[in-house]
């Protein structure tokens, strides 16, 4: 896989313009045996909002015991504070 930031941020950006079909999605799911299926996820979507109702959704979990994961887009300052785990950026 990789090992170190720069290395996964140079195959994502490498990737940036490619397009894939929900059929790849599909074999690469079932490939994996279907991990989705076992998650708990809260998907937000929408023109405004998206980064304040993440948070807000995010302590509310937090605060009622769960261990929350996050993924933003676009990254702020760096790649890697798109994805947070209870609101502590990945390393």
């Amino acid at each position: 896989m990789f090992n170190n930031i720069d290395e996964a941020t140079e195959v994502l950006m490498s990737r940036k313009n490619q397009t894939y079909g929900v059929d790849g999605l599909k074999s690469a799911l079932e490939a994996l045996n279907n991990p989705h299926l076992d998650l708990n996820v809260i998907h937000i979507a929408g023109t405004n909002g998206k980064g304040s109702t993440t948070n807000y959704v995010r302590s509310i979990l937090q605060s009622a015991g769960f261990r929350v994961g996050t993924f933003t887009s676009p990254h702020l300052h760096k790649h890697n504070d798109r994805i947070r785990i209870n609101d502590k950026e990945i390393s």
